[in-house]
Order: C-alpha cells, then sequence, then structure tokens
C-alpha cells in the first residue's frame, strides 16, 4: 500500500498492514519498545501534573464532566451546553459516557494524552523520522502539551484525525470536525489545495474528464459543507464573532509563526502550490480568529507537507524544538504554580 493519498511531502513510501513504512529507520522491535516508553512518561506526567490545572477552561470542562455524570445522554447534552457553549457531539459523548462510567476524569484525561503521543510517534514513522528526530518532535512539541491540559476538545479531534493519517479512513475525519469545529480548517484547506493543484493520472490528458472530476468533487465538498454548517451552523457563527472580538487588537508580530511555518515548510516541501494556498488562508484566518489558534494549525502543517529528509527541515524543527522546550517549560509552571 503507498502513502500517497496523504503524506503531504509527495512522497510514496511501502507500507505494512499496520501502516508504518518498511524503509523506516526504526526497526519494529526498537519502535515498539519506544512507544511503550512514550505511552507511559506521558501518562504518568499527566495524571501527576493534571490536579494542578484547575484555572482557565478546565473549571468549565471538570464542571460539565462532574455534571453529568447519572444523567441521560438528552439531560446531559442539554447540561452540556449549557456549561461549555459548544455544540460538538462527540467530545459530548465521550465525557457523557465516561463520567457515567464513574472513571476518574484525570485518569481518562491521563489515558487519552498517552493515546495521542503514541498516535503522533507512529505518523512521525510514517513520515520517515527517525530515533533522535522523533524523540525530540514528541517531547519538544508545545502545542502537543497544551492539548494533554488546557486543549482539551482539540486532543480528541486530533486523536481522531491521526486515526485518519494512519489508517486513510475517511470516516475518522468526520469524527474530528464534530469533536472540534476548527478542525474543519485545515482538512478543507488541504482537501481543497488538492482539488484545485492536483490532476489525477487518469484524467491527465482528458480535457472533458478532468473537469467531470473537478465538477464532481467541488460537488461533493458543496454537500458535505452544507452538511457540517446544518449540524453546526449556529455554533461556528458564535465561534467566529467570539474569536473576532477577543482577538480584534491583532498585531503584526502575532503573525509572524504562520509566516515563518510556512516559509519553512515552502522550502522543505515538494507540493508549494498547495502549501501556498494553505499558508496564505491561514494567515488570512489569523487576521480574523487570531494567531494562537490557528498558529497550532499552522505548526501540524509544518510537519504535514514537509519533507523530513531536507536538510532544512531538521534545521528548522530543531531551532522550533528549543524555543516550544522553553514556551512548555513555562506552560508547566504556570500550571504548577498558578493553576493553569
Amino acid at each position: 500500500m503507498s502513502t500517497c493519498k496523504s503524506a503531504g511531502d509527495g512522497q510514496c513510501r511501502k507500507m505494512n498492514k499496520s501502516g508504518l513504512t518498511k524503509n523506516s529507520p526504526i526497526s519494529n522491535t526498537t519502535f515498539f519498545a519506544l512507544l511503550a516508553f512514550i505511552f507511559l512518561v506521558t501518562f504518568v506526567f499527566s495524571f501527576i501534573l493534571a490536579p494542578f490545572h484547575v484555572e482557565g477552561d478546565q473549571v468549565h470542562y471538570v464542571h460539565a464532566y462532574e455534571a453529568m455524570a447519572g444523567l441521560g445522554i438528552i439531560d446531559a447534552f442539554n447540561k452540556y451546553q449549557s456549561i461549555i457553549f459548544t455544540a460538538e457531539p462527540f467530545h459530548f459523548f465521550i465525557i457523557w459516557l465516561f463520567s457515567n462510567l464513574g472513571v476518574e476524569k484525570n485518569l481518562l484525561m491521563a489515558f487519552a494524552n498517552a493515546l495521542l503521543a503514541v498516535l503522533f510517534a507512529k505518523y512521525l514513522r510514517l513520515k520517515g523520522s527517525g530515533f533522535l528526530l522523533l524523540i525530540w518532535i514528541v517531547f519538544s512539541t508545545y502545542y502537543l502539551h497544551a492539548m494533554f491540559f488546557t486543549l482539551e476538545r482539540t486532543k480528541f479531534a486530533f486523536i481522531f484525525l491521526l486515526f485518519f493519517l494512519l489508517t486513510f479512513h475517511r470516516w475518522w475525519i468526520f469524527l474530528a470536525v464534530l469533536t472540534h469545529s476548527m478542525l474543519l480548517i485545515p482538512v478543507a484547506l488541504v482537501a481543497i489545495g488538492k482539488k484545485l493543484f492536483t490532476v489525477h493520472q487518469h484524467a491527465h490528458n482528458k480535457l472533458t474528464k478532468k473537469y467531470t472530476y473537478y465538477l464532481y468533487n467541488l460537488l461533493y465538498a458543496v454537500v458535505i459543507i452544507f452538511i457540517f454548517f446544518q449540524i453546526l451552523g449556529i455554533h461556528l457563527q458564535y465561534k467566529f464573532f467570539a474569536y473576532f472580538s477577543k482577538d480584534a487588537s491583532l498585531g503584526v508580530f502575532d503573525l509572524l509563526p504562520i509566516v515563518i511555518f510556512g516559509a519553512a515548510t515552502f522550502m522543505t516541501c515538494k507540493d508549494k502550490k498547495n502549501v501556498l494556498f494553505f499558508y496564505s488562508s491561514l494567515l488570512v484566518l489569523s487576521i480574523l480568529l487570531g494567531g494562537t489558534r490557528i498558529d497550532l494549525i499552522g505548526f501540524f502543517g509544518y510537519l504535514y507537507f514537509s519533507n523530513f529528509s531536507h536538510q532544512v527541515f531538521k534545521f528548522s524543527i530543531f531551532v522550533f524544538g528549543v524555543y516550544f522546550l522553553y514556551l512548555s517549560w513555562m506552560y508547566i509552571l504556570n500550571i504548577y504554580h498558578y493553576g493553569g
């Protein structure tokens, strides 16, 4: 099986049934031990630090988790909406299910964090990451750490998104977007970019088939977007105006992360037109919605599109990692001393 469907750098690698590359520089035995190490460290670290994170969004998430215990699904959803002010159904379902099973929230989140880290490591190996590079990215990525403790809905959405990138089953994308609507942004941009700048081989020299192919995918995209807006339209509108008013004072320097991620990606990828479209769109969204949320998408877009064997990537991921380690250290101290 080939990874051409989803590998952002356009490289085609042979994969085994588990979805991992056969030519990975990490042996299966070593990688299994590494996954066990990542899972254990992430689980223990999350479970120890989580009780200190009691401020910010966690106030509402903890309240919702405790308030839904013992409620039926309809009453629980009404309670969930009244506390968190969101309508994404799959995050609600996960929280409702485990709260009614009597699972402690910190235990559930520690397991989810460990699962996220393991899936992230598997995706990095799929991209051809070596042992040291994989460890460096997993343990230095600030945005991953933010998902561990603060960005709860984003965490579960990324778990579903990583399942898609590892299995190619499209229904994981629907679960991701219906867990956090923010994931609609990268999914839509990548899909639109591929339709605009990629021509399937069977239609390459057949103009009629090519336009039929584009028309079919355009109609498909319109139908999917229509369904999502029917389900989450009011919620998306509320979020847009909330983010717009919150980050209306965005400065020029706040746009630098997207510009830097975009430049690094452009220099290391093969699909340059798609990357230019992707980061130009993110830049506009940063101006409208604020940089922080879009920066996370920008960084993971950098990992998705970049060629890991490129020297510019190796240099840039080292520089990003050093800066992210500083951000993560300050973030952890803030949780420990001030609650988040």
